[in-house]
């Protein structure tokens, strides 16, 4: 097994954070032109803040229960 010193590579491994700031009233919609496709019914409107939730759920870094509780409000808004 050959080390990264062997390829004259440093050892050192940097990691950076990065936070972002969404505007959660926002209203996320399909774009223009594909809204004419039959496709887009399967994207229904929903807050960036419903979203962002959403997928913190899907990678465990917000509670489950509160992202399935998102998806049962939005199931019953249909």
């Amino acid at each position: 097994m050959y080390t990264c010193a062997s390829y004259l590579r440093s050892l050192w491994r940097v990691s950076s954070t990065l936070f972002a700031h969404v505007a959660s009233d926002s209203v996320l919609n399909p774009l223009g032109h594909c809204t004419e496709f039959p496709i887009a019914t399967n994207y229904p409107s929903i807050s960036a803040r419903e979203f962002v939730e959403l997928e913190l759920a899907v990678i465990n870094w917000k509670g489950k229960s509160e992202g399935e509780s998102i998806m049962a409000n939005k199931s019953r808004m249909k």
